[in-house]
């Protein structure tokens, strides 16, 4: 939900008007720079989104002794009768 807003709006509006008034350093300058800023962009959302499934299953959750379910495998019974 927060990364459309983040995209790099200004820098292709710059870019297209530049490339309209033909001036071309102008137009790659902030190619570069639209470019640049989408690639930080997707890079930060990658590692956002895989770096903590990397950690939590690198070090998994401790599992509980005294569940529920297990309290009643043991028991022979089922938890509603």
């Amino acid at each position: 939900p927060g990364i459309p807003p983040l995209v790099p709006g200004a820098a292709v509006y710059r870019c297209i008007t530049s490339a309209m008034e033909s001036r071309v350093l102008e137009t790659t300058a902030n190619i570069l720079t639209a470019l640049k800023l989408a690639g930080a962009i997707g890079i930060g959302s990658v590692i956002i989104l895989v770096l903590p499934q990397a950690w939590f299953s690198f070090f998994p959750r401790l599992k509980r002794k005294n569940s529920c379910a297990e309290f009643y495998q043991t028991k022979g019974e089922t938890p509603y009768g």
